[in-house]
């Protein structure tokens, strides 16, 4: 009766186990879409080489991501899962460079390897512009200076171009630059009023005239510069802006508008810093993506430590979006385009919200019911197996009871411990010693 028991009981546990794992697999599928990984893998990194990023202005929780087939990629930073794509720009063209128009509402600009495309309908559609830049050239880079009103292209191998109409018409913008010079990337220092040319293989140049002229800058820097940024305050000048590069050889800063430069970061790798972005909303944060992921620093450069893990590509561009508790939408282009962290992509809708409660709600009633069930059989079997006991321990020390004229039987002999008298024959049979025969046959006395 007590194996009984125990397998009772090892049964009613095996079902309350089997429950709770089914309530965990629930919660965790509930949690699956922000646990899924730390990086959200958005388009195919094998398919699409995600080079530029850029965030609309007028609406600004659209961003913008440049395809090397001829695609712009629109995402809603706080819930998009699947990307809307363009469609006006040849699939055999390479997006290098996006840039909103913060003057004109839905109008973007895209610098490709087949030169300008502008989209006035927040990059749904695209058509070609460019009277007047090089046709067999590239535009590597992109800048919209709404202090000029004025774009600034950096070609492949013509330096950099201008145009004063929004892409119409485009002219050289100034002479003094190396013969042609490969534009890495432009910055605009507003404070400054001074336009970078990064100059790939040679250094930095900068124009004080809207590149009319230039002048090379760059004390202490290798010869290759990717990304510039710049971080008005917070960052490593205690009264001014500091200016951050990305090189061949690490992450650089200047305190004196790009005058001189110094190798800063800690815990940053020495190689190369291809992409750089800082966090509007947090003073001092910056991002830095390398050849294969993304460092964050939160003082102003001095020390960076690893975002997150996953990611095993080249970090071609870095966008910082405004996120939920203070934490910020991070995307960038690693081979596809990818963003951290997940749970800012999918938020759960009020009603999954609700759905789940009861689930958990309904599984925790049927736990508990299962549990008091379960408690009270095994009550009443112990206390069944506790009553039987004491009736056989009654029983046995009961004394006999007889009746009037009742014969009590005599107890049996007790049975001898002697040797048995009989022998055996070949038989097998027994016969008394008295009749025993003799060695002729006959028998005794005869």
């Amino acid at each position: 009766m007590g194996a009984h028991v125990r397998k009772r009981k090892s049964r009613k546990a095996s079902a309350l186990g089997l429950l709770a794992l089914l309530a965990f697999a629930l919660l965790a599928a509930g949690c699956s879409a922000t646990n899924a990984g730390a990086w959200e893998q958005m388009t195919d990194a094998d398919t699409q080489n995600v080079l530029a990023l850029a965030r609309d202005t007028s609406n600004t929780r659209l961003v913008y991501a440049g395809g090397q087939s001829g695609i712009v990629y629109r995402v809603l930073s706080d819930h998009t899962r699947v990307p809307l794509t363009s469609a006006g720009i040849p699939s055999n063209v390479v997006i290098l460079a996006l840039v909103p128009d913060p003057q004109q509402g839905g109008a973007v600009y895209a610098g490709t390897s087949d030169g300008l495309y502008v989209s006035t309908d927040f990059g749904e559609s695209w058509r070609a512009r460019g009277q007047g830049f090089p046709s067999d050239d590239s535009m590597d880079a992109l800048l919209y200076v709404a202090d000029q009103h004025a774009l600034f292209a950096g070609t492949t191998q013509n330096g950099v171009y201008m145009s004063a109409d929004r892409g119409q018409t485009w002219q050289p913008a100034g002479n003094d630059l190396p013969a042609h010079a490969n534009i890495n990337t432009l910055f605009w220092q507003a404070a400054t009023h001074t336009l970078y040319a990064a100059v790939d293989g040679v250094g930095l140049f900068a124009s004080t005239d809207g590149g009319a002229s230039w002048a090379a800058r760059g004390t202490g820097l290798p010869p290759q510069e990717f990304a510039l940024i710049e971080l008005p305050d917070h960052g490593l000048n205690a009264t001014g802006p500091t200016l951050y590069t990305g090189t061949n050889k690490g992450l650089f800063a200047s305190t004196d508008s790009g005058q001189t430069w110094t190798a800063v970061g800690t815990g940053i790798p020495a190689g190369r810093v291809l992409s750089l972005a800082a966090d509007p909303q947090a003073p001092g944060s910056l991002y830095a993506g390398t050849d294969a992921t993304i460092y964050h620093s939160l003082d102003g450069g001095r020390t960076w430590k690893l975002l997150a893990e996953g990611l095993h590509h080249q970090i071609t561009a870095i966008l910082v979006m405004p996120g939920t508790s203070q934490q910020p939408v991070i995307f960038a282009g690693a081979g596809g385009l990818v963003r951290y962290p997940p749970i800012a992509s999918a938020p759960t809708s009020p009603w999954t919200v609700l759905v789940n409660i009861l689930i958990v709600g309904a599984l925790g009633i049927a736990l508990l019911y299962i549990f008091m069930r379960t408690r009270r059989q095994i009550r009443d079997i112990d206390r069944d197996i506790r009553s039987r006991t004491q009736e056989i321990v009654s029983s046995k020390q009961q004394p006999t009871t007889t009746y009037p004229g009742e014969r009590i039987p005599p107890p049996p002999p007790p049975r001898s411990n002697r040797r048995s008298t009989t022998l055996r024959g070949r038989s097998g049979r027994g016969f008394p010693a008295g009749n025993s025969r003799g060695s002729d046959g006959s028998k005794n006395g005869e």
